[in-house]
């Protein structure tokens, strides 16, 4: 009907007339208007499919039973998700025989409550292949009037994505991603559950905190890549060396706990185990690392009766095993009473540093022929309002631990190289240098040689009138790097001195390659060099090698003449200590030895 469509129905009748009259046969054609008939069966249709790919697209099959004949009508996408033939008649039995064994017995139950008049609605997992496949299930029960089911119908859905979200988040809240141990939340938990235990059977519990030796040097000179394969082989080394029953958990960082049954016997045993598994040094590609671990131990009851308590306590003990050196700590109550002074001690340096409450006084360098001066060194003194004199042995360690020896490092050059200056305009130029101590942790910056030159240039002041005081021990974590950042050192013009020289172990074949030009003979081989044959003839040995690389050596600590004299027969040069003169404020070291 013009550009329209019309749908029509047509029906033909065979209307045979009397060959007498017509000679012929009829068809009577009767047609009817079926389009809005037409139209409302295809929008039927076409609804029916968006509804069925609706389906597959949220993946949810529904399905109808019929109670009487157990006659069961499915949607395409039920086949799918239990992955049974399209078109396959189907009954409640098909289903049942398709969930996971584990899962039939509460299915049934479910089902079961269901046609009792309960709701039902369950997760249950499936087998397909080679796998499984989570489903949840929802069903309304149609029953009669005496509580006799009819009908039922229902919708499956795919919810395997799902969980394995679920899973992961449950995964990523509980466990460690890099080590696949149990985090410090499911830690926590288990503690306090095995707390409960023990409380309720009166055992005992031993805590073992670990933490690895030097780990930070790893990350700062190869990168975190390197020190996580160096944590994940730590973690696999410390679970094999344990038994079942033994709990290994990482708190975070370079830090593990383990958690036992029985005694302090046990938890020495354990610590054993730990140790021998780090014997042999860990492979990092083309490197590698000697690791040890400092480790505290706390036992309940005696050391604490909560899980934060048990974990502080065996914290603090690791604290004290790292800072002594000497691998395992149990706790004992003054370690929380030192802790706490430590801790008071660094923030009331970080409020001093701050607030320019710190001050640089300076001790003579002299020549042990003569008497005469040949240079400085700036030693950092802190007066605490309240404490008073706070010994640089408490703080700098502190300062070092903390994360402050960086600032109070730079401070401290600043205000030397500023101090030369001043001396200098005023007509009292220092002769010789000034010595300035560099942290390890400074000498390890990649910019340190960077920044010396310009503290220099700013300060107004020659490279060469400064004179950087690396420890030995600092220069031998990585002896290559060292190599390289004293030679730009020295071709700035700075002047080197190895300070502690003789505590470390550097080989005389490094030693030439560190471009030093004098070693400072450290404090305690000088203390007894009288009296001890030992200290001597190490004094002796390092002023004999000074000789032979053509370096200046320098005795720290000399307090008697007596020292003095044997240092200048031994053919020592320099000297400083209280003999000669003790450190003094800027003004005062101006007058007694630069006028």
């Amino acid at each position: 009907a013009g550009t329209a469509r019309t749908a029509v129905r047509v029906t033909l009748s065979d209307l045979r007339l009397s060959e007498e009259k017509t000679g012929k046969a009829r068809l009577l054609m009767i047609v009817e208007d079926m389009t809005e008939q037409a139209f409302l069966q295809q929008a039927l249709r076409e609804n029916e499919a968006t509804l069925l790919r609706a389906q597959s697209v949220a993946r949810i099959g529904s399905w109808r039973l019929d109670f009487a004949n157990g006659a069961v009508d499915c949607t395409p996408e039920i086949y799918r998700l239990f992955d049974l033939p399209r078109g396959v008649p189907v009954d409640p039995k098909t289903f049942l025989h398709r969930i996971h064994p584990d899962d039939r017995e509460t299915v049934a139950a479910a089902w079961k409550s269901a046609r009792a008049g309960m709701p039902y609605q369950i997760r249950y997992r499936i087998l397909v292949g080679d796998g499984v496949r989570w489903l949840e299930g929802n069903a309304e029960i149609e029953l009669a009037k005496d509580k006799v089911p009819l009908r039922a119908v229902g919708t499956v859905q795919d919810i395997t994505e799902r969980k394995t979200d679920e899973a992961r988040i449950e995964y990523l809240a509980f466990y460690d991603p890099l080590t696949d141990l149990p985090n410090r939340a499911l830690f926590m938990d288990r503690l306090k559950q095995s707390l409960i235990a023990a409380e309720r059977h009166k055992k005992r519990l031993v805590l073992l905190f670990l933490d690895l030796d030097r780990f930070k040097e790893i990350n700062d000179t190869l990168g975190h890549e390197a020190g996580d394969r160096v944590l994940v082989e730590a973690a696999r080394r410390f679970q094999k060396a344990l038994r079942q029953e033994e709990t290994l958990a990482r708190l975070g960082g370079d830090e593990f706990v383990i958690l036992a049954s029985h005694s302090e016997q046990t938890a020495a045993c354990i610590a054993d185990r730990i140790a021998a598994t780090l014997l042999s040094p860990v492979q990092v590609e083309r490197f590698s690392f000697a690791l040890s671990a400092s480790i505290g131990i706390a036992i309940y009851p005696e050391d604490g009766v909560t899980p934060d308590q048990l974990l502080k306590h065996a914290d603090i003990a690791m604290y004290r095993a790292k800072s002594d050196g000497d691998g395992v700590r149990f706790y004992r109550s003054e370690m929380g009473e030192d802790l706490s002074r430590r801790l008071e001690i660094a923030r009331r340096l970080e409020a001093a540093l701050s607030a320019g409450a710190l001050e640089l006084h300076y001790q003579p360098q002299v020549l042990l022929r003569g008497g005469g001066i040949t240079g400085a060194e700036a030693l950092v003194r802190w007066h605490d309002p309240e404490w008073g004199e706070v010994a640089p042995a408490d703080f700098i360690p502190i300062a070092e631990e903390r994360g402050l020896i960086d600032s109070l490092g730079e401070w401290a050059l600043y205000q030397a190289c500023t101090q030369a200056r001043i001396w200098r305009e005023r007509n009292r130029p220092l002769p010789g240098r000034i010595a300035v101590n560099v942290a390890a942790r400074q000498f390890e910056n990649d910019r340190f040689v960077e920044m010396m030159i310009k503290i220099a240039a700013e300060c107004g002041v020659a490279p060469s009138s400064v004179e950087l005081e690396l420890t030995e021990s600092s220069m031998m974590r990585d002896p290559e790097r060292a190599i390289e950042i004293t030679s730009d050192l020295s071709k700035a013009g700075f002047a080197l001195a190895i300070d502690d020289f003789g505590t470390g172990y550097s080989s005389l074949a490094l030693l030439k390659k560190f471009n030093a030009h004098k070693l400072k003979i450290d404090i305690s081989f000088v203390r007894d060099m009288l009296s001890d044959r030992n200290d001597h003839a190490i004094v002796r040995t390092i002023i004999a090698m000074g000789q032979s690389l053509g370096l200046e050596t320098l005795a720290e600590g000399v307090e008697h003449a007596a020292q003095a004299e044997a240092l200048k027969a031994l053919g020592c040069v320099q000297a400083q200590g209280f003999f000669f003169g003790r450190p003094l404020r800027a003004e005062d070291f101006g007058k007694r030895w630069l006028s």
